[in-house]
């Protein structure tokens, strides 16, 4: 987690040296420093071990949510698209901007879907290759 943290650093740390330290040698010396110290960082983050099943149930969380990410917004919108429902057939007074928004989760999650693949499609159409070149 802190080599994570650290490393997420590293890019802005550069902008900051490359724009406040007028004196160019020193500027690129200072940004060679700093990039070494991240690789060192990377390398004993790398090397670290622990026990067998510690690193099983991280690699488990990193997995479960990895995969579960994908699945976040349509099982939370479909959630709230059933919450408007059932607040309606049971009678149960909201505010209408909250009806409109809990009503509007689930079909809102699949337009944005469909408008998606509908612009990776044409990505891949337009990104044709043209093999003839490689002759």
């Amino acid at each position: 987690m802190i080599p994570q943290l650290v490393l997420g650093a590293v890019p802005k740390l550069l902008e900051v040296i490359d724009k406040s330290v007028a004196d160019k040698d020193l500027a690129a010396q200072l940004q060679q420093r700093t990039v070494e110290a991240s690789l060192q960082l990377m390398e004993k983050a790398v090397q670290t071990e622990t026990v067998p099943w510690v690193d099983a149930i991280a690699k488990l969380i990193v997995v479960t949510a990895t995969a579960f990410k994908g699945f976040l917004r349509p099982l939370l919108g479909a959630a709230m698209t059933g919450a408007a429902i059932y607040m309606q057939v049971k009678g149960i007074q909201a505010p209408e901007w909250l009806s409109a928004v809990l009503a509007a989760a689930f079909p809102g999650w699949m337009a944005s879907r469909h408008a998606e693949k509908v612009r990776k499609i044409n990505a891949q159409k337009t990104a044709s290759v043209d093999w003839s070149d490689l002759d």
